[in-house]
């Protein structure tokens, strides 16, 4: 069960808008000699700056600078951030949490044996500067997961770093030689050995695991939830004309049995999302959702203290008054694992939803 995106809406992690200026700040540093790179450094500045210059005449010529801001801005850092908040290194053990640490600490090294010649060398700040983005990226949540994905980033600085350190040394002789090049070999093979082997079994799963027929076609899913593909089966063989409402969050159901979600929130995530997006989403549904399926497994309050470690009330007001709004009006049909599907009653509307943000 991964970390949800922000406010629910459609997905999005909380920290990604900042990521492109992160990356193109990574990317101008060779370029910072201005005196001999005046006219490369221009023509980058100009190209980096073009989307997001678009970006705020388009927003202000639709008077929705305002909204943006507190959406993109204001609302991750409130929300996002405080639910998110991990340990660095948070969840299943790898090598990886590593990485980052150690391309610091050889940096360090190199910087302490010759600072003058790194403090005009181009290519050391490049990967310094990846590296520092990086790690920067991984915050809020620097859980294994995302340390993993952007790990790469961190590598072209311990290569510099392990090549400059050799260079300075004297050249090792015989058994010296043979014990450095067995040291080195070790640690990459430590390194990549877990993210290779968990490579490999998710091959292995997906090759042998039992094919099941969607809307999209056939599928096999790695580390399904019980009762999934029979789910699946039911939704499919309701009339496709029926809305639906996934709750807390489509997953991959809602793209499976080709059916969109009725409410522009896709994520209902305790003390993330507001009072009055819940209510806003119960308004959705009592207006327009024919059915709605129930996760079980992502409400169950153990799993999301053990994904969100820092959220401090599992199960707010304006939740519970939702869910029993979701419940009342949606008879159960069927309990396939932890999935429930329900049809809505009769003589249900909007009103019943007015309450929840009070």
């Amino acid at each position: 069960m991964a970390d949800f995106g922000r406010s629910g809406r459609h997905g999005r992690d909380g920290n990604a808008e900042f990521w492109g200026a992160r990356h193109a700040g990574s990317s101008a540093v060779p370029l910072m000699d201005i005196r001999r790179q005046r006219a490369k450094f221009v023509v980058y500045a100009v190209g980096c700056a073009l989307a997001p210059v678009g970006l705020l005449l388009y927003l202000a010529a639709h008077h929705a600078l305002g909204f943006a801001f507190d959406d993109v801005i204001r609302f991750p850092l409130e929300r996002y951030a405080s639910v998110n908040k991990v340990p660095y290194g948070y969840g299943i053990y790898t090598p990886l949490t590593y990485v980052f640490p150690t391309a610091a600490l050889m940096a360090a090294l190199v910087w302490v044996r010759n600072w003058r010649f790194c403090l005009h060398d181009r290519l050391f700040w490049t990967c310094a500067a990846f590296c520092l983005a990086g790690l920067v990226g991984c915050f809020p949540r620097p859980d294994t997961s995302r340390i993993s994905y952007i790990v790469p980033l961190a590598l072209p600085l311990l290569a510099y770093c392990t090549i400059r350190l050799a260079q300075s040394w004297k050249r090792p002789k015989g058994w010296q030689h043979r014990c450095l090049v067995t040291a080195i070999t070790a640690i990459v093979i430590w390194i990549g050995a877990s993210p290779a082997y968990f490579f490999v079994s998710m091959v292995r799963e997906a090759l042998r695991g039992q094919t099941m027929s969607t809307p999209r076609g056939s599928a096999t899913l790695i580390l399904g939830l019980p009762g999934i593909s029979k789910i699946v089966a039911r939704i499919a063989a309701t009339p496709r004309t029926d809305a639906y409402f996934f709750y807390p969050t489509p997953q991959m159901l809602s793209f499976l049995t080709a059916r969109e979600q009725v409410s522009k929130y896709d994520a209902l995530v305790p003390n993330y999302v507001l009072p009055s997006q819940y209510r806003d989403a119960c308004i959705s549904v009592m207006q327009h959702a024919s059915w709605v399926v129930i996760n079980r497994y992502s409400m169950d309050p153990t799993k999301l203290k053990l994904v969100f470690p820092a959220m401090r009330d599992l199960e707010p007001k304006e939740r519970k008054q939702f869910e029993q709004a979701l419940e009342h009006n949606f008879k159960l049909v069927a309990q396939e694992g932890v999935f429930e599907l329900r049809q809505r009653r009769k003589g249900i509307n909007e009103s019943i939803c007015a309450h929840i943000a009070d």
